[in-house]
């Protein structure tokens, strides 16, 4: 289901005919208000040194009342928390913004669809930075350093990953811790167990836990047109931790191909984790019932 709302844009974009940001502008804080007054949460402190955003702010309103259009993939209580986070924004600034929340799988394939067919929103968000390049290489989209300030964007955000051919195609929203495994302390305390702290540690627990009578993990990653996401988060975590970041992003460039002994052995060592006979709670068959 598709659920569109109006709420409030984050930055200056709010006044340009953005195609794509690869998710609002990263200046959602507490901060203090543009009149000097008390903090408050998604209003940036001014100057911000982006022009437009500093006008929106300058308590004039001198955009008031203009409408934009935004795809973001985060719905139900993300959709809220998102909107939530920009109301206070929308009370400065009296910019307003048109949200269309669409669960991942159908997101993407209506971005592609919309983009190709010059109907899409004026701002996207999108989960992967090699995707925002592949649009902006391709034409689709307008490169966020023709509408603000490359030099500062690239100083105050980390815009590595959005960026090619000289040109910065995104802005990033937001950073997912993915690689925390959550643990029972209480059960470890009681059973003696240590916090491993290297991958053959890890594989040594999970041997001890299955020796013990119980499972070491449990899985679930069933999430409707999405599943898998976080499989491929896990791979990406082991892929980076295992090869180093230059070798990642030839991945993510695509010059690294899936079929390469790197990738083939982060996949092996995370099927480990997934495949081990008694590893997982309910087995590998409950890896695609048990939901996210």
């Amino acid at each position: 289901m598709i659920r569109s709302r109006t709420a409030t844009l984050l930055a200056g974009l709010a006044v340009t005919a953005t195609a794509l940001s690869g998710g609002a502008a990263g200046v959602l804080a507490q901060s203090p208000a543009a009149s000097g007054g008390a903090a408050v949460v998604g209003v940036p402190a001014t100057p911000t040194g982006y022009t437009e955003l500093d006008q929106a702010l300058d308590g004039t309103q001198p955009f008031k009342g203009k409408k934009v259009t935004m795809q973001v993939q985060w719905i139900t209580k993300e959709g809220d928390d998102f909107n939530e986070a920009m109301a206070a924004f929308q009370a400065a600034t009296g910019i307003q913004l048109g949200i269309a929340e669409v669960p991942s799988g159908q997101h993407e394939t209506l971005v592609n669809v919309s983009l190709n067919g010059g109907a899409a929103a004026d701002i996207i968000q999108l989960a992967q930075p090699s995707v925002v390049r592949q649009y902006g290489e391709k034409g689709l989209i307008k490169p966020i350093d023709s509408l603000l300030d490359a030099s500062k964007l690239k100083a105050d955000l980390p815009t590595d990953a959005y960026t090619s051919e000289d040109h910065v195609w995104g802005i990033p929203w937001k950073i997912g811790l993915k690689s925390v495994v959550w643990y029972p302390i209480k059960a470890f305390e009681a059973k003696g167990y240590k916090v491993p702290e290297t991958w053959d540690d890890l594989v040594k627990l999970s041997d001890q836990i299955v020796a013990d009578g119980s499972n070491p993990w449990c899985v679930g990653i069933e999430a409707g047109p999405a599943t898998g996401w976080i499989i491929t988060d896990w791979v990406e975590d082991v892929m980076i931790r295992t090869v180093g970041q230059e070798k990642y992003n030839e991945w993510v460039a695509g010059t690294l191909k899936f079929d390469s002994p790197e990738v083939k052995h982060a996949f092996d060592l995370v099927g480990q984790m997934l495949f081990t006979p008694d590893y997982v709670y309910g087995g590998s068959t409950a890896i695609l019932a048990i939901n996210q």
